[in-house]
């Protein structure tokens, strides 16, 4: 299914699966750089543009792995909901910008989460 190398299918099904880049990249043991990378070439090979298409190909590769699980009385979450697709966003959204910092804008950061964290 869409010529996936089985590490890329790998890391489709553990970010599906809700797993973060720290986690994916720590138990397939690659650097962020190398999850980087994977990450771009399995966006040119499914073509997907958005998170939750990622998801879907993630949904896929998972279903067709494991066998069909015994019916259930009650009814299933739906396949991608928006909460998992936010939550992977968000994650991406923070690394991105934690990649783009300027040393400065790091220092500024990190003054202003030291002024505002509770205190205990």
């Amino acid at each position: 299914m869409y010529n996936l190398y089985s590490i890329e299918q790998s890391i489709l099904k553990m970010l599906y699966d809700g797993k973060t880049f720290d986690e994916v990249s720590a138990s397939l043991n690659l650097s962020q750089e190398d999850l980087d990378t994977c990450m771009r070439t399995i966006r040119r090979k499914t073509g997907a543009d958005t998170w939750m298409d990622l998801l879907r190909v993630g949904k896929r590769l998972t279903e067709a792995s494991t066998e069909a699980p015994p019916a259930k009385e009650e009814p299933e979450e739906p396949e991608i909901t928006p909460e998992r697709a936010d939550r992977i966003h968000q994650m991406i959204s923070a690394r991105f910008l934690e990649q783009n910092l300027s040393d400065e804008d790091r220092w500024y950061t990190e003054y202003l989460r030291l002024k505002w964290r509770p205190r205990e």
